[in-house]
């Protein structure tokens, strides 16, 4: 299986219209544009272009683009 963080960053860059500034280690506080209605299209996008759920926590915490890949990776995507 491959890493997902690849696909998790490209992701990001789909739905926020740029590249992740701190790569895998971008937070929402690192950009302005990374609100809450915002994460939850980036989570949806995982989700649908993975084809998994991921548990409704990560809905509320907003870790970095590492994290979620490795919630991803976790989930066997």
């Amino acid at each position: 299986m491959a890493d997902p963080l690849g696909a998790v960053l490209d992701i990001f860059a789909d739905v926020m219209g740029e590249r992740a500034p701190r790569g895998a280690e971008t937070v929402p506080d690192d950009l302005e544009m990374w609100t809450s209605l915002t994460h939850v299209h980036l989570i949806h996008e995982v989700e649908s272009r993975f084809g998994i759920m991921l548990p409704e926590k990560y809905l509320l915490q907003h870790g970095s683009l590492a994290d979620l890949a490795a919630a991803v990776r976790s989930l066997g995507a």
